[in-house]
């Protein structure tokens, strides 16, 4: 899915990605916050005001 997110955003392949669990959920931090994405199910306002904290410019949540 990520490299989906990649691809629809015009971002290169090949920039580094940094993978982290906050609070149980597994997040992809990509080349110092250009793009933040979490795929995981029953992501709460919680870990969204604390990834917004980091300002990414383009953050990916699944609806």
């Amino acid at each position: 899915m990520l490299f989906q997110v990649f691809i629809d955003l015009d971002i290169e392949l090949t920039l580094p990605v940094v993978k982290e669990t906050i609070e149980g959920k597994t997040v992809f931090f990509v080349d110092n916050n250009v793009l933040t994405a979490c795929f995981d199910n029953g992501i709460t306002e919680e870990l969204v005001k604390r990834l917004t904290k980091r300002k990414p410019p383009a953050c990916s949540i699944p609806r």
